[in-house]
């Protein structure tokens, strides 16, 4: 009896390799936009939080004493807000003692403009 000697022809593996890697890519690619993303929404929420805080304290600080903080200083020791200094600057300019102050948040990570809140 004589067996027929036959050779299987093996698939090439380099498209599916291929085809890994693709995905591989892929999948930290959209992973590293998630955290971008999330990251600069924390960034806009915490910024529109801290504007807030301040424009609140201030109004509060009108309501009771008849008249607005004079300076930023006394706003945030009275009411404790705190902030981050390396990623926040805000600017307080009173306007008079009856008058809502201007208030300016300016973020350090985002390149965008101020905010101004009047």
């Amino acid at each position: 009896m004589r067996q027929k000697l036959t050779l299987k022809k093996t698939a090439n593996p380099i498209p599916g390799i291929l085809f890994l890697v693709i995905l591989s890519f892929s999948l930290c690619f959209l992973l590293w936009k998630g955290i971008s993303y999330t990251s600069q929404d924390t960034l806009t929420r915490e910024k529109q939080t801290l504007e807030q805080a301040v424009l609140n304290g201030a109004v509060h600080s009108y309501a009771i004493n008849g008249r607005y903080p004079e300076s930023l200083e006394a706003l945030l020791e009275e009411y404790h807000i705190t902030y981050d200094k390396s990623r926040f600057a805000i600017e307080y300019i009173p306007n008079g003692s009856n008058l809502i102050p201007s208030i300016f948040i300016i973020s350090f990570d985002e390149k965008k403009e101020a905010s101004y809140n009047e």
